[in-house]
């Protein structure tokens, strides 16, 4: 064999392990980020706010980095538009929900992992992580270890399968606000994350759920005539039975943060819960040419109890939805 027909087989077969590897997280739900690390570790972080009136933070979801590695550019594109965000919005705090990497090709997902993690920290940010269902590799124990110690992150999801808690806190080391941080791996919010959220009382007031894939009950909310922005593509939920905003009410959650389906960036609020879907942000990722991509900025007054979030996009635009609508258009948006 020739070696440019071997080379051109080889590649053949790694495009090959890459596109299998996708269609098994297509057609079957993946355990990610689940298994515990058998020492003990801290399920809880704190963060630190200067100024409890004023606290930003800046959600960048669904990057799917080496997503489609023979396209450098659109990874390259993804990181500029992160740095270029970052220095627009000054973010107190970044919150990673999910999708960083793509799946784990020919048990790739290691080096994509610590590639990603390695960005992450360069950021020179303080940042949080919670799994996607892309976000796979072979040892998720190895995963939480680096990803708490990691500079920068307030990740401490070893003990319980990706899910803990951050605390905000302000100079005087008084809470002023949760974050919940839940893995909702590759199956939704299912039996084991309501479990887990059964199993502690918040302590604070005012709290935000962080997680990936979002409730069934957007879907149901949206269908019935309720929220603004944009829907193109139906509401990825998973198993969730519905059963969660429950329990969420139960730790005075204030507003669900998630990802998952990327032409979808819309709100509902609900019996005093806000559920936002995060603006997709990797171009890698599908649905750039429907909607653009960017970042969610949330900017929070612990103090008065309040939020308010909008769309961003590297160019400096920004977004808050004037009403509901399925096709995308910039003018239906501040």
């Amino acid at each position: 064999m020739k070696r440019r027909t071997f080379l051109k087989a080889g590649a053949g077969l790694a495009l090959a392990g890459l596109y299998a590897d996708q269609y098994d997280e297509r057609h079957g739900p993946h355990p990610v980020g689940m298994a515990s690390c058998p020492e003990e570790v801290p399920d809880s972080a704190v963060f630190r706010v200067s100024d409890p009136s004023h606290i930003k933070l800046l959600q960048l979801t669904d990057l799917h980095f080496y997503q489609k590695p023979w396209k450098k550019e659109l990874d390259r594109q993804t990181r500029d538009d992160v740095r270029r965000l970052i220095d627009l919005h000054s973010p107190d705090l970044l919150l990673v929900t999910g999708d960083l990497w793509n799946n784990n090709p020919l048990h790739c997902g290691t080096y994509y992992f610590q590639q990603c993690l390695d960005w992450v920290v360069s950021l020179g940010r303080p940042w949080l992580f919670v799994w996607g269902n892309h976000d796979r590799l072979d040892d998720y124990v190895a995963a939480h270890r680096a990803l708490a110690a990691a500079p920068g992150s307030l990740y401490r999801g070893g003990k319980h399968g990706g899910c803990y808690r951050v605390y905000l806190q302000d100079r005087s080391n008084t809470p002023i606000w949760d974050l919940i941080c839940i893995n909702t791996n590759g199956f939704g919010m299912g039996p084991v994350q309501q479990r887990w959220l059964s199993s502690f009382q918040t302590q604070n007031s005012n709290a935000f759920a962080v997680f990936h894939i979002p409730l069934r009950q957007q879907a149901w909310l949206w269908e019935q005539g309720q929220g603004k922005g944009v829907k193109l593509e139906p509401t990825g939920y998973g198993i969730e039975n519905g059963a969660t905003a429950r329990l969420l009410k139960n730790h005075n959650v204030r507003a669900c943060i998630h990802g998952h389906d990327h032409v979808n960036d819309y709100s509902i609020v609900s019996q005093g819960i806000e559920f936002i879907y995060g603006r997709a942000t990797g171009h890698a990722g599908y649905g750039h040419e429907r909607v653009p991509k960017g970042g969610k900025l949330y900017e929070l007054n612990a103090q008065k109890a309040t939020f308010a979030w909008r769309s961003v996009l590297a160019d400096g635009s920004s977004w808050v939805p004037k009403g509901r609508f399925e096709n995308w258009r910039a003018d239906l948006w501040d």
